[in-house]
């Protein structure tokens, strides 16, 4: 039960890739991507959740931006969605993850040209009030329709302590009488960017 979001996810910078010859910006379809992280409790036990909502964008010069909605966190239990909502991401003050970084021009070439790309993208995420940098394994694949597919080559590991959220994860093992809940969070993505204001 911890918060990757990084992680968002978290997240979900995929969207660093728009970039295509006929298109000024991309933005995420947050109903064609998904952001999964994984929990693992009592060292033995592992489970893997996603976020609802992911969305965001990127401009033509590469700045993008990708933000997931924290109350949107599935784990497939209600109960636990609602006590990680209260307890660990504290909703009403914190309630987005936000992710930025600026997608370098040669990777953008490519993805226009109709190849693939394939690169560590140094990003800053910030969660619960604070920010870290972080290097995302990322692949964009062309799709069709102008479309860009952005997955994570690898997992991405959110640590919850590095964005105070150790307090949170502490009173989550309590609540539940587990012995442990993992600190350290996967957090994987495939998020689908589609292009707006296209130009003639």
């Amino acid at each position: 039960m911890n918060r990757p979001l990084a992680h968002l996810l978290i997240v979900a910078a995929g969207a660093l890739f728009a970039a295509n010859a006929h298109a000024s910006a991309y933005a995420i379809d947050s109903a064609a991507s998904q952001l999964n992280f994984v929990s693992i409790k009592n060292n033995a036990v592992a489970e893997t959740h996603r976020f609802g909502s992911v969305s965001g964008g990127v401009a033509d010069d590469g700045a993008a931006e990708v933000l997931i909605a924290l109350a949107t966190v599935d784990t497939g239990i209600e109960i636990r969605d609602s006590r990680m909502r209260e307890l660990l991401f504290d909703v009403p003050n914190h309630p987005l993850a936000r992710l930025n970084a600026q997608v370098p021009a040669e990777v953008l070439q490519t993805v226009a040209s109709g190849a693939a790309a394939s690169l560590e993208l140094p990003a800053k995420l910030e969660l619960f009030g604070t920010t870290q940098d972080i290097t995302l394994p990322l692949l964009a694949t062309p799709s069709e329709g102008g479309d860009l597919l952005v997955t994570t080559r690898a997992p991405v590991v959110v640590q919850a302590e590095d964005f105070g959220l150790g307090k949170g994860v502490t009173q989550l093992r309590e609540i539940a009488g587990l012995n442990a809940i993992a600190t350290a969070v996967p957090v994987t993505f495939v998020l689908r960017l589609v292009p707006v204001n296209a130009e003639e």
